[in-house]
């Protein structure tokens, strides 16, 4: 299995992390994944980032196999990234292009609410829909679309396909509307369940508009954001990213030990507490949260003075409580998590605390991962915040 050996503060203060292809031991065909502890092939390229790749982070480690990077890519890399708080980090965060605010939005105008999405890129993008008023349908969408969504809306007369169906008495789910998706199962978006009839009828009939789609202006428009997450799958994501630290410093052997078990199985979401909410004195109902591997990020205290949302990241292993942990730091000192791992019988403890730092936005460093020992960043800091000359 590859692994780094750390020698000296110097290799620290000098040398990146090398990429694992160029270890110098012989490449293993096979691996035991750390978190469904299975033997499998080893991962030929896609390697499993130790922080996010949607964060900017770089290194990778391949104890992990393809179908676990898979499912914990999909199922709670993304819900971290879109789904939760830090989608707005990310969203507001001039550096980073790619991704979107997972959970669609909903954008007013003169004719009522239409489904749109935030993407990191600054775009707003509204749907393709077309909406089912009292008088008329209304064709929303970029006026180059218009005759696209009238083939669509061609080949789905006189049909009844299995449509997605989202009924919900609120105001934003009016008017009753046909939401395009990329695929062939389309949503229907309604207040009611003879809405949602309204508009298969009259899909079914093809009383497409013979208009042009009448332009509006998004700029300017009042945008209601709401986002909501599983509050327990930001720990779960925080936790995964150090236990990938650890088992990079310290080897897969080292994580695989089955005193580590509750934490790999807290990642895999197969041990989690649900902890029943609580009434604050307001009446406001407080989520409360498994805090066994991950402290109470809502009421952490944060070192220092965020900077603001940037790219720069760090987790710090070291010993939390008499075991090992570490201290997870995102978006320049927006977000701290302390995680707590397990036991430190089975690892090397003559190696802690070392840190892993990701940073974008520092020329010295440039657009990679570095590893350093405290005193070194210590050291860097100083030189960092120092009056240049």
């Amino acid at each position: 299995m590859p692994t780094f050996r750390i020698k000296s503060e110097q290799d620290f203060r000098t040398r990146r992390l090398p990429p694992r292809e160029h270890s110098l031991q012989p490449q293993l065909r096979e691996i035991r994944c750390i978190y469904c502890t299975e033997v499998k092939p080893r991962p030929k390229k896609k390697g499993e980032h130790i922080i996010l790749d949607g964060l900017g982070g770089h290194a990778t480690i391949f104890d992990v196999c393809k179908e676990c990077n898979q499912w914990l890519g999909d199922n709670l890399d993304i819900e971290f990234l879109r789904n939760s708080h830090i989608a707005f980090y990310r969203y507001f965060d001039p550096a980073i292009e790619d991704g979107e605010i997972g959970k669609i939005q909903f954008v007013p105008s003169q004719y009522g609410w239409w489904d749109a999405k935030m993407h990191n890129s600054g775009q707003l993008e509204v749907k393709r829909q077309v909406g089912i008023t009292e008088a008329q349908w209304v064709m929303v969408g970029r006026i180059d679309q218009q005759d696209e969504l009238e083939k669509v809306l061609a080949e789905l007369k006189g049909t009844d396909p299995d449509y997605k169906i989202c009924v919900r008495d609120i105001d934003k789910h009016q008017p009753a509307r046909l939401v395009f998706s990329s695929g062939k199962r389309h949503l229907i978006r309604a207040r009611s369940n003879n809405d949602v009839q309204r508009v298969k009828d009259a899909i079914k009939k093809g009383h497409v508009p013979g208009k042009p789609m009448e332009p509006w202006e998004l700029e300017g428009t009042e945008m209601h954001v709401a986002i909501s997450t599983d509050p327990h799958a930001i720990g779960r994501c925080v936790a995964k990213m150090a236990f990938n630290m650890a088992t990079a410093v310290f080897g897969a052997q080292a994580m695989l030990d089955s005193a580590f078990e509750p934490v790999r199985e807290y990642v895999r979401g197969n041990n989690v507490i649900e902890v029943p909410p609580y009434v604050l004195p307001d009446g406001e109902i407080a989520v409360t949260l498994d805090e066994r591997y991950v402290d109470n990020w809502l009421d952490c205290e944060r070192g220092g003075q965020p900077r603001g949302p940037t790219t720069e990241h760090c987790i710090e292993l070291r010993k939390v409580r008499g075991q090992l942990g570490a201290i997870v730091t995102l978006m320049g000192g927006c977000e701290q998590f302390v995680v707590t791992l397990g036991p430190l019988d089975n690892v090397a403890t003559e190696k802690l605390p070392v840190t892993l730092w990701c940073r974008k936005d520092d020329d010295y460093w440039g657009r990679d991962n570095w590893w350093m020992l405290n005193e070194e960043m210590k050291r860097h800091l100083e030189r960092s915040n120092s009056p240049k000359r």
